[in-house]
């Protein structure tokens, strides 16, 4: 029987208002207020993710979410770009065309109030390049444009849609917990996690999205649907494009003759969607704005950053594109090692070595935002690794960046390199070990395996 306790309220009223505070602040530059709060409302979630009662931690997640749809997001203005897009596509305009500073420029345009806004919100940056966002994701951004030209009732369908597609994951996540014979009180350690809630659904950023659809795709593969399956890959790949990096850790699981359908499924798939948008002749531009964003911004990192700086103080040379496409070819070559050689896995070790691959890479990649570890988060949940969690909290000190003080930058590099020590220090004892660094979370709970035939 479910025990309840005073401490389970308590907890799940610190972890609202925490909540609250963070989605109310309008200015990310304010960060003592937004880490204090984060920190309380992370302190809260792994005294709720411990509590038996199933009632209380239903109750918080359906009000935190609703809290989220109350307030515009405020710690990215990456959805003015989103509403850009669709509604550029409602109009006939492919985003992958046409660079928002230009279209500006038009009278349609310049004379509405509500595309200005837009345009001034997304940023200088994104504003002068064309849109790097698969097609999938930019179904998202269309099918609210067609609703009005108000930026809240677009959010407002926008989260609607990423509700949806997230309780189709669960569902999903949670069948696949069955079939590894793995406890489902396993799913409150995602969706309980303040920076899942937070990124999802009140900065609408769509790993969580990506994330449904691959889970779906695991779950028909581990059943043998393989067609199935390599579309529902295909998917996760248009919306983000990171589930490419998964795709060679199945082939060795399933087989030649099964890899065969599989891949086929996968790559056609990928096709048919990417052409809604993309032809020939936008295919360069598309790639163009993508390969700015690995090759031109830094932000969070663990190794480019302090290595590139190392080169600049010691030879008097920088170039960030050399570092990011050395780490990107290490990236490259580890994940190849792990899918492709040891012995064959089971599908827990096989899950394993996906979240390690998708580690590597965010340990080398050039940008970290927060919300990226909510795919490894996602997969940590299927194993009993517990570091990621630890991570998703160290990592809001990334938010430091938008800080303005004297020594902004030295305190800002501090933060990410503790936290990084942290993060590496905490995986490195789990797997000298064999022990979760935060044992209380009860992620060894196990029945009998069901078996996925």
């Amino acid at each position: 029987m479910n025990s309840f306790s005073w401490k389970d309220v308590i907890s799940g009223l610190v972890f609202l208002i925490s909540l609250v505070f963070i989605l109310w602040q309008p200015d990310r530059s304010n960060f003592i207020w937004l880490i204090s709060s984060y920190s309380l409302s992370f302190l809260s979630y792994l005294l709720l993710v411990r509590s038996d009662y199933k009632t209380v931690k239903t109750v918080l997640v359906i009000l935190g979410i609703a809290f989220c749809f109350v307030f515009k997001p405020n710690l990215s203005n990456d959805y003015f770009r989103f509403l850009w897009d669709g509604e550029m596509l409602t109009k006939g305009i492919n985003p992958y065309e046409h660079i928002p500073d230009k279209l500006i420029t038009n009278e349609t345009f310049s004379e509405s109030s509500y595309y200005v806004d837009l345009h001034r919100g997304m940023g200088e940056l994104s504003a002068r390049h064309y849109s790097c966002y698969p097609s999938i994701n930019q179904l998202y951004f269309y099918l609210p444009a067609l609703t009005s030209n108000n930026i809240g009732v677009n959010l407002f369908v926008m989260r609607i849609m990423i509700l949806l597609t997230v309780l189709m994951g669960i569902f999903y996540l949670k069948k696949i917990l069955h079939l590894l014979g793995l406890d489902s009180r396993r799913i409150w350690i995602l969706v309980l996690n303040p920076l899942f809630i937070i990124e999802t659904f009140g900065n609408v950023h769509f790993e969580a999205v990506m994330m449904s659809f691959v889970l779906a795709g695991i779950y028909f593969l581990m059943k043998s649907k393989d067609i199935l399956s390599g579309f529902l890959l295909a998917t996760a790949i248009q919306v983000k494009l990171i589930p490419l990096m998964v795709l060679p850790f199945f082939l060795r699981m399933i087989g030649l003759k099964r890899s065969v359908l599989f891949y086929s499924a996968t790559f056609i798939g990928t096709a048919l969607l990417a052409a809604l948008f993309l032809r020939i002749d936008n295919y360069l531009l598309f790639s163009e704005s993508l390969s700015l964003y690995f090759n031109s911004f830094e932000f969070n990192s663990f190794v480019v950053y302090p290595i590139s700086e190392l080169g600049k103080h010691l030879f008097d040379w920088y170039d960030l594109r050399i570092f990011t496409s050395l780490f990107s070819q290490i990236t490259v070559i580890s994940i190849a090692i792990l899918a492709l050689y040891g012995k064959r896995s089971t599908w827990e070790e096989l899950l394993i070595k996906i979240m390690w691959g998708l580690v590597i890479y965010f340990l080398l990649t050039s940008t970290l935002h927060p919300w990226y570890l909510i795919t490894v988060l996602t997969l940590s949940v299927l194993t009993s690794y517990t570091f990621v969690v630890i991570w998703t909290f160290v990592v809001f000190f990334s938010y430091q960046f938008y800080s303005h003080f004297d020594y902004h930058d030295l305190v800002y590099r501090l933060m990410v390199g503790s936290s990084y020590l942290i993060v590496l220090g905490c995986a490195v004892y789990e797997l000298r070990y064999q022990k979760s660094a935060l044992p209380f979370l009860k992620l060894t709970d196990q029945r009998q395996p069901v078996s996925s035939e």
